[in-house]
């Protein structure tokens, strides 16, 4: 589009903004291929969220009727996607005794092997269920970012955590 003399800020919500009156607009020096490729390209798009929505909404729909989703969502910040991820991966945590014991098998901490009073910390690799792995570790990411606006107990402790 470029080529043609169109341009418009970069990112998707602008391009989901614009492309409808770039489509429509008989002004633009678009030949008839490209403005029927840009066409199926936008009305693919449009099917793709519509089918991403009903997803989302589905995954909505199972979080709320399990009970382990119930219990998981009430942690702050933790939403249905992660909750649903969770139960589906480990069932309901029985194998767990501690929160440690679930981060190490997520391979976010190192597994810990302690005997008595000498505490033996292992490495952390990265064997566990990587997409679990990767939406607490975005999550938190999240979270970290957005703590510097939160003027909550959560903000709070995470800034004396940060400093």
């Amino acid at each position: 589009m470029l080529e043609r003399g169109i341009t418009f800020a970069e990112g998707p919500a602008k391009l989901r903004q614009q492309l409808p009156a770039i489509l429509e607009d008989a002004d633009q020096k678009l030949t008839a291929n490209m403005r029927n490729l840009l066409d199926h390209l936008w009305r693919e798009c449009k099917q793709l969220q519509s089918d991403a929505d009903v997803v989302s909404e589905q995954i909505e729909v199972i979080s709320a009727e399990d009970a382990a989703c119930q219990r998981l969502r009430q942690i702050p910040r933790l939403g249905p996607l992660i909750a649903t991820a969770t139960i589906a991966a480990i069932g309901h945590a029985a194998a767990f005794h501690k929160g440690r014991e679930f981060a190490a098998w997520l391979r976010l901490v190192p597994q810990q092997h302690s005997t008595g009073v000498k505490t033996k910390l292992s490495g952390i690799n990265k064997r566990g269920n990587v997409y679990l792995r990767r939406m607490y570790t975005q999550g938190a990411r999240a979270v970290l970012l957005r703590a510097k606006y939160n003027t909550g107990a959560l903000g709070t402790w995470m800034r004396q955590l940060e400093g």
